[in-house]
């Protein structure tokens, strides 16, 4: 499921893998299982907290000055950019994962997932 949030202002990020704080625009796009935790798929203009969820991928876009203080970015950042950080497999793990992204248009996203490259099928 996709979840997709932008902020004007201020966006101020406490989840330890994306922490970091923003004054400008953010867009933020978050792939996430379907869960029954998990809130509706969809657009939130200003925000949704989702603590405690996997994610399996987050694409932000940032206008404005940007402050990171997690483990894919320390540092800071003025002017446009758009990043992509995707979840880390637990050593001694192999699995094939085909994610087809289309940041401006969340509902044509595809997450597949397989154990075994042999048992995948992409079509």
């Amino acid at each position: 499921m996709v979840i997709r949030t932008r902020t004007y202002g201020a966006d101020l990020r406490t989840d330890v893998a994306e922490a970091g704080l923003t004054f400008g625009y953010t867009s933020t796009l978050r792939v996430v299982p379907a869960t029954a935790s998990a809130p509706a798929p969809g657009s939130y203009p200003f925000g949704i907290s989702i603590r405690g969820l996997p994610i399996t991928a987050i694409v932000r876009r940032v206008a404005g000055l940007d402050i990171g203080t997690n483990p894919h970015m320390v540092g800071v950042m003025l002017g446009y950019s758009e990043d992509a950080v995707f979840t880390r497999i637990p050593e001694g793990t192999s699995i094939v994962r085909r994610l087809t992204l289309y940041p401006d248009d969340p509902a044509r996203t595809v997450l597949r997932i397989c154990e075994e490259a042999a048992g995948c099928r992409w079509h």
